[in-house]
């Protein structure tokens, strides 16, 4: 291996070893800024240096300069919080929490390919010199804890404390040998973990999860030999009772031979003998059969309990921790409570409850929706909550709790004002979803509900966290996606609580086998409410759509081969005895009936995905093996029972949802620079719209006043009329009013966003974090 190689193999390794540190360290600053005294402080101060020094020493190893910098200077700052010199106020976190981002984009780009790096260094030098100029200034004030207070405060100092042992993390892959603690006369057990690749873990469970196929097919096996050996039974007892006429046959022949002074006929007598010995082979197939039977048994019955046994085994091998998920959660929560001029403490409980990995990875992507929304819409600012008589530091809750031996429950809470159920309601009017009567007409718990509808937001502005209407369904469709539910409950001015309900794991679950259209399918037995013999009065025309009543409810009912788009033999529709088997499933809140041809049964089936180049497939889980071989498709319910609907949403804007205009869109570009004006010109046209563009606000209220236009995108900072000015006079127009108006901006301070809100703006964009496709979703959402 030459030099080139190993170094590129070492930046590799230490790439994981860097993620994990980083985590440990955004865990420990976490701690100093939710307040934590003491002991408990002095040992998250001692960690987080280590993991610094740590951190330096392999990136010098591996010759990554600007990371050892920005470490250095971190270790620094560490130091002189742990040596009692500064207090941890907030400044200080602010810029250790500057280091780790800056720490991890390195880590993402080429090697030393950042020149800024000097600029975080300086940020960390010179939050060190103004905290230990701030000390000097207070020394006689008393020791204390260690939680992060702001600079305009009274610092106390904490106390001091024995050098602690420090605790190293349970890493994402693992780490090297380490010892647990245990209390004082106990033996200490030591825990030892080894780094291995998690595709190799999951080629070890694909493996493992064979085996259940093997189970099924040797208990298809059992069956077939009990089937033949019932088989053979009977054949012995139609011997048996045939014994008598066998014995009256041979008398006679016998007889008839010695009348006749002469044996009896030679094919008689072949014939007797192989009546007998078929008889006495039938007797010993039977003995050997039943024999085969029980040696089978007794094999399947072992089988089945080192199948139990490996697959409990592959599973706890994937189980990680929900410390995994949170970690670098209290970061998020810092950096977007500091954007939103916002004080948010997150408290966590369970993290030591173990979920399967490939949960915990598509578990991402809605837990930071719902601590992003409920920061973001949820918490009020300092001077609201202190207006509310509440605490103005904010609290984001998430509690992990084990339901049972396959269930666990993932709670995100706040302390907010809560959701605002009248918004909803009006928002779910002016989408066309409800009307306005069916509105008033629902509780609580369904309006509720309707925060699950994709496009359906609440907030004035479109922005780059919040307000497209797609946070929420993400996290429902996710869930649901795992076999998971969600529920959420809510409290005028106490706050919000959703309420995930997870499977342990994915490996295996429970299926109904059902028969359509010549063809299998399995639907997962969580989801299936009811299996029903369909009876001519049960199943009616209800404004054209095939109906049965169930406990006093009408459900649609559908063909499966129908939602499938399933070429059948039959007819597609139902006949008037109404005579078949449906199936009644629930998920998402949504109840259907599907009839399907027959239900052959339920049994464990092993999920096999569909894979990358497949991707999401519309109505598909993924696939299983059966026991014989054959190959079926998985169904997913939440597809099922949303195809099957027999309502479709009507979107706002100028058309139905999902309908295309009739003409390109016809959209202005208000902008001083040219730069920035002909990139917004270039990327919109080639997404298909018509574009006009103006220099400024004068010149883009012209245009607007002159001819029809559908949505403008303006910046904010120009000549003669700024953006704000341009949409408030959109707004104030009476012809021009309900125009979609997107800023896009160089202006990131809360004030300008409430400013955009306060004038009318529909989104708002900064171009520091421009990315083409955020702004024609924006723009697809708004049209």
């Amino acid at each position: 291996m030459n030099e080139e190689e190993l170094l590129r193999r070492l930046r590799q390794a230490f790439q994981d070893e860097a993620r994990e540190r980083l985590e440990s360290l955004a865990s420990r600053l976490a701690d100093l800024e939710g307040g934590v005294e003491g002991e408990e402080a002095d040992q998250a101060l001692e960690t987080a240096y280590r993991e610094a020094h740590s951190l330096k020493g392999a990136a010098r190893a591996v010759g990554l300069t600007q990371i050892e910098a920005i470490c250095q200077s971190a270790e620094s700052l560490l130091a002189a919080l742990k040596r009692k010199e500064i207090p941890p106020v907030s400044s200080v976190v602010d810029a250790l929490y500057q280091a780790l981002s800056a720490v991890e984009n390195r880590l993402e780009g080429p090697p030393d390919s950042d020149p800024d790096t000097s600029i975080v260094c300086r940020i960390l030098e010179e939050a060190l010199v103004e905290a230990k100029s701030a000390a000097a200034q207070r020394p006689h004030q008393e020791t204390a804890g260690a939680g992060p207070v702001s600079e305009q405060e009274d610092v106390p100092f904490p106390a001091a404390a024995p050098e602690p042992v420090s605790e190293e993390p349970i890493p994402t892959t693992a780490s090297p040998v380490k010892k647990e603690e245990t209390p004082p006369g106990d033996p200490r057990r030591e825990i030892r973990t080894v780094r291995v690749d998690v595709d190799r873990l999951d080629l070890f469970l694909h493996r493992a999860e064979e085996f259940i196929s093997t189970r099924l097919e040797m208990e298809r096996h059992v069956r077939d030999l009990k089937r033949l050996l019932g088989e053979l039974e009977h054949m012995k007892k139609r011997c048996s009772f045939a014994a008598k006429e066998l014995r009256w046959l041979r008398e006679a022949a016998k007889a008839d031979g010695q009348g006749a002074s002469g044996p009896a006929p030679s094919e008689l007598r072949d014939l007797l003998e192989f009546v007998e010995t078929s008889r006495e082979s039938l007797l010993g197939a039977c003995s050997r059969a039943r024999s085969a039977v029980h040696r089978a048994e007794g094999m399947h019955h072992r089988l089945g309990q080192l199948v139990d046994d490996l697959m409990e085994g592959a599973k706890e091998v994937l189980l990680q921790p929900f410390s995994i998920l949170f970690a670098g959660l209290s970061r998020m929560v810092h950096d977007l409570s500091r954007h939103l001029g916002k004080e948010v403490r997150l408290e966590t409980e369970g993290e030591d409850v173990e979920l399967d990995r490939r949960i915990l990875e598509d578990l991402k992507d809605p837990l930071v929706h719902l601590i992003r929304n409920a920061v973001d819409h949820g918490l009020e600012t300092p001077s609201e909550r202190r207006a509310a008589g509440k605490n103005q530091v904010g609290t984001v809750r998430l509690r992990v709790l084990r339901r049972d031996a396959g269930t666990v429950c993932l709670y995100v809470e706040d302390d907010g004002r809560g959701v605002p159920l009248d918004k909803v309601k009006a928002q779910a009017v002016m989408r066309g979803f409800l009307s306005q009567a069916e509105a008033e007409a629902l509780s609580d718990e369904e309006a509720l509900d309707l925060i699950f509808r994709s496009d359906l937001s609440t907030s004035p502005l479109v922005t780059d966290l919040s307000g497209r209407g797609l946070g929420m369904a993400i996290v429902k469709d996710k869930v649901e996606n795992l076999g998971g539910r969600v529920r959420v409950t809510t409290e005028a001015g106490q706050g919000t609580r959703f309420e995930l309900q997870l499977p342990v794991s994915l490996a295996t679950f429970r299926g109904v086998l059902v028969g359509e259209a010549g063809r299998f399918f399995v639907l997962p037995t969580p989801y299936v409410e009811a299996v029903v013999r369909l009876r001519k009065e049960d199943v009616r025309r209800v404004e054209g759509t095939w109906t049965i009543t169930r406990q006093g409810a009408v459900l649609p009912l559908h063909r499966l081969a129908d939602v499938l788009g399933v070429a059948t033999s039959g007819e597609g529709a139902f006949s008037e005895d109404g005579c078949g088997i449906a199936v009644v499933l629930q998920a998402g809140g949504i109840r259907r009936a599907l009839r399907v041809d027959a239900v052959l049964g339920e049994s464990e089936v092993v999920l096999k995905p569909l894979g990358t180049y497949l991707g999401r497939v519309p109505n598909l889980w993924g696939a299983t093996v059966l026991g014989d071989g054959r190959v079926v498709p998985v169904l997913n319910p939440l597809d099922l029972v949303r195809r099957s609907g027999t309502r479709t949403a009507v979107g706002s804007g100028k058309g139905a949802a999902g309908s295309e205009p009739d003409r390109p869109w016809n959209v202005l570009v208000a902008e001083d620079s040219v730069t920035s004006r002909t990139l917004l010109q270039n990327i919109l046209t080639a997404a298909g719209y018509r574009v006009q563009t103006a220099v400024d606000g004068m010149d883009a209220y012209t245009k607007l006043c002159q001819e029809p236009f559908d949505l403008v995108v303006t910046d904010v900072e120009m000549p003669r009329m700024d953006g704000f000015e341009l949409t408030a006079k959109i707004r104030a127009n009476e012809k021009l009013k309900d125009l979609p108006v997107v800023l896009v901006t160089s202006l990131d301070s809360r004030e300008d966003r409430e400013k955009g809100v306060e004038v009318g703006a529909d989104a708002y964009i900064v171009k520091g974090s421009f990315d083409q496709s955020h702004l024609l979703e924006v723009m697809a959402l708004l049209l």
